[in-house]
């Protein structure tokens, strides 16, 4: 951790905002912007007309969303290291 760059990131009021891309539901590749939930499911009508449970998936949802039942995923507070406490409060 570089002290002076934790500092100018304090003296500009910088956080770490809660989203779906560190949410513990989220799933998204490495460079994906929009990824699915695992704690919404939607029926897909687009290409089959009519609901079936086949046809059910994970919410598409994106990186820099977040809905209220947010739940901060552990590995993405440990990556943050020395900066932890940039992380945005609930």
């Amino acid at each position: 951790m570089d002290a002076n760059r934790l500092k100018v990131l304090q003296d500009i009021d910088y956080r770490v905002v809660r989203t779906c891309g560190n949410c513990r539901f989220s799933d998204f590749g490495p460079t994906a912007f929009w990824g699915r939930c695992s704690k919404f499911a939607f029926q897909v009508l687009k290409h089959l007309g009519a609901a079936s449970d086949e046809a059910q998936r994970g919410l598409s949802v994106r990186y820099d969303g977040v809905c209220p039942q947010h739940d901060q995923r552990s590995t993405a507070v440990e990556r943050l290291r020395g900066y932890q406490e940039l992380l945005e409060k609930k």
